[in-house]
């Protein structure tokens, strides 16, 4: 079988680029990275030499740490540094030394340099007191830093350092601005001066702010007379824009501590307001620095009237457009993975709209569809994905009126569709929802309706909903979570809250019954957590929640259809509201949600493992034997350069052979085969390669070689055969599972 990665490789060679060292490094566990930059407390350079504009913001994260992120074709993308500093503070770029410079203010004031690789701490002979709310920028033309300002404990400061990249010193002008913190200030590369705008001047009354315009030539103060002046302000971002010689600022808190979105530009002697087309909401504290490859200011996060923003804008001189919303602001979210698109979906309430808002995440950024119908707002729906109509189904949930719903609807792409079956479960909101690759169905349990909570299975087989009555049933319940395990053909549910106290329990429905699982470890009791299923490493995925005492919860957990087991290691801190989906193309979890009372909202991605995978996909059909199955033999797993040993099980007693057919290409979904004389049979993947496999009865044993090329590590492969038996339903043969391997 090793012709078949022959000719794969050989594909790879002119589609895929790998990078050798990825393939060489040790295996080690699944990591989280966070998606998306963090909006705190941000710092934004552009690095001219190696052209990046680099953008450093504090974690959300319990262990404070700098994040370091740069922008490509109009998408941050997270580096990770060896060293970093503790936090961050005023930031810019020295390109006498190609290095960016960041000053931390407290405890005591510390210079940290990066080099495009890595953070190091500077060591001076002197260095201003220790200090908050201070101004940083790079005088190009003298080739050294500027600090001005801030305060300290003395108070309000209003002197100015200047650093070499050696050393600080102290610099005297006779006639220096006035005390103040928070100002803008930036050079102007073309009048070689050092430009400061407002600022505050007092700790105690925010809403003592300054309007006036001072310039440092490198040696002394002096004050530019305006007729035409912005409002006073403070916490006002601003930089130069090299191409069209003018300072650009942009926001600050006035006088009455409210946030700005104006534009000034000053061209030296004279303040100009811009009328833009468009413009960012209101903010303060924003960083904000020029490109100077794209000929553009860029804008990033600060404060506003919704709390810290994480944004992205960019001003052409004449007006605002803002790049790719990368941190969507959400509530009450659900999320799915769209196998037939290769993205992942949400649905989350718009309180600023009737409609809720539809959006997709590609893996870099996350994107507003704009569907011409959509549901209304809703908290406490289900959310799943139903792979055989390539749709996502939304059902019930609460509207803001607090009225519960039992509207179903579908969204199929592009657009949202209300279905409207004749039965449906009675108006709920807290239910748990999952889709049945192998019966082709919605199964959905439990919620909380107008009366009580519910211990309800209903059945959606896209056109009807239908009430089932195993003999057995979880406890009434509502804030539990459920998914499919497709390796093992049962839907998985878990915790939820029974009207008294959070639940632990884990169980299993195969679409007849309800059986309760006992393992021998298990997430504390929860509810209003979040799940997905990993279908290359057969895994149920659980994060966060909330406790016995309403606490939110951080943890992580996985389940293997045996037992639970708690997965160490750092990641994302407790949310509210968390939504996990599995983005099934490239192989990661996707997790969004926010700090519980936080506004802002982060996107997590949990890396696939850099080792070798192989996963059961499905059910087969029955034959005269049995249902076909599909394993390899011990657990082997698919590393590149050896004899993977697979497993054909429950063939025919007699002699006969067997087709294995081989795919490179991801199934969407299960298909029916009952045309092809397989009634009840379910082809898992679309076969690229087959071979004909004689065998004795019983059973039978392959060996797939699986050579060492580079080219193929990381290939998803997938297997299914078809047993040829006259015994079986159709008189022609049965199908097996189908199985996922990933090659390393």
């Amino acid at each position: 079988m090793a012709g078949f990665f022959t000719v794969c490789g050989a594909r790879h060679r002119w589609t895929s680029v790998l990078v050798v060292a990825t393939w060489l490094s040790p295996c080690v566990a699944q990591q989280w990275q966070q998606a998306v930059p963090g909006g705190s407390n941000a710092q934004l350079v552009h690095d001219v030499v190696r052209d990046r504009t680099r953008l450093f913001a504090l974690a959300s994260t319990s262990v404070p740490h700098v994040e370091n992120w740069y922008l490509a074709a109009d998408v941050w993308r997270q580096r990770f540094p060896p060293t970093l500093p503790p936090c961050t503070g005023p930031a810019t770029y020295d390109l006498g030394h190609a290095r960016t410079v960041m000053v931390l203010g407290r405890p005591q004031l510390a210079t940290w340099e990066f080099d495009g690789t890595n953070w190091s701490r500077a060591t001076t002979a002197a260095a201003p007191s220790a200090r908050a709310d201070f101004c940083l920028a790079y005088d190009l033309a003298r080739m050294e830093v500027v600090l001005f300002g801030g305060f300290d404990m003395r108070g309000v400061c209003n002197d100015t350092w200047i650093y070499d990249g050696t050393n600080w010193r102290q610099l005297t002008s006779v006639n220096a601005p006035p005390a103040r913190l928070s100002a803008a200030m930036c050079f102007d590369v073309a009048r070689s001066v050092t430009v400061l705008f407002g600022g505050g001047t007092s700790l105690q009354d925010p809403g003592l702010v300054l309007d006036d315009t001072w310039q440092f030539d490198g040696t002394a103060w002096s004050q530019i007379t305006v007729a035409m002046k912005p409002p006073a302000r403070t916490g006002a971002a601003a930089t130069c824009d090299v191409w069209r010689n003018q300072t650009v600022m942009f926001g600050g808190f006035d006088a009455r501590t409210q946030p700005l979105h104006d534009t000034w530009t000053l061209d030296g002697t004279k303040w100009t307001p811009c009328q833009p087309a468009h413009q960012p909401p209101e903010r303060a504290f924003a960083a904000m620095t020029y490109d100077w490859t794209n000929r553009r200011t860029l804008l990033f996060g600060g404060f506003g009237h919704g709390g810290e923003s994480s944004d992205t804008w960019a001003f052409d001189g004449v007006d605002w457009s803002q790049l790719r919303d990368t941190a969507p602001t959400t509530c009450d979210a659900a999320m799915v993975g769209d196998r037939a698109h290769d993205r992942v979906l949400m649905f989350s309430s718009n309180k600023e709209a009737a409609v809720a808002d539809t959006l997709a995440w590609d893996g870099v950024d996350w994107r507003l569809l704009r569907p011409t119908t959509s549901p209304p707002n809703r908290s406490g729906h289900c959310l799943v994905y139903d792979a055989r109509r390539a749709r996502a189904l939304l059902f019930g949930g609460m509207d803001p009126d607090e009225r519960l719903c039992a509207d179903t609807w579908a969204f199929e792409g592009t657009d949202w569709r209300q279905l409207r079956p004749s039965t449906a479960p009675a108006p709920r909101a807290g239910a748990a929802m999952a889709y049945d690759d192998d019966r082709d169905r919605i199964v959905l349990f439990g919620g909380g309706t107008a009366t009580a909570l519910v211990d309800e299975t209903w059945e959606f087989d896209g056109a009807q909903w239908q009430r089932r009555r195993p003999r057995q049933s979880p406890a009434a319940r509502n804030g539990a979570c459920m998914v499919y395990d497709l390796a093992r053909s049962r839907a998985v549910l878990f915790g939820g809250n029974d009207g008294v106290a959070s639940l632990g329990d884990t169980w299993e429905y195969d679409g007849a019954d309800w059986v309760l699982v006992a393992t021998a470890a298990s997430p504390p009791p929860r509810q209003l957590h979040t799940m997905s299923y990993d279908r290359h490493r057969a895994r149920t995925v659980l994060f966060g929640g909330q406790s016995i005492v309403d606490d939110a919860l951080d943890d992580l957990w996985e389940y293997d259809g045996r037992s639970w087991t708690a997965v160490a290691g750092p990641g994302p801190d407790a949310m509210n509201s968390a939504a996990l989906a599995y983005d099934a193309r490239r192989r990661r979890q996707v997790l969004h949600g926010g700090p519980p009372g936080a506004w802002q909202r982060q996107t997590w991605e949990r890396l696939p493992p850099m080792a070798a995978t192989f996963a059961r996909c499905g059910r087969g059909c029955p034959g005269s034997a049995g249902v076909p199955t599909l394993d390899t033999v011990d657990g082997q797993l698919p590393w590149l350069g050896t004899t993977l040993q697979l497993q054909l099980g429950e063939l025919p007693l007699g002699p006969g052979f067997a087709i294995l057919g081989v795919a490179f290409e991801p199934s969407r979904a299960a298909l029916p085969h009952d045309a092809a004389g397989l009634p009840g049979c379910l082809r898992w993947i679309v076969p690229e390669f087959d071979r004909v496999i004689a065998h004795g009865g019983t059973a039978a044993t392959v060996a797939m070689r699986i050579p060492f090329d580079p080219l193929l590590h990381g290939l998803e492969v997938g297997l299914q055969f078809v047993s040829f038996d006259p015994g079986a339903p159709g008189g022609v043969g049965a199908l097996s599972n189908g199985a996922l391997l990933v090659l390393r």
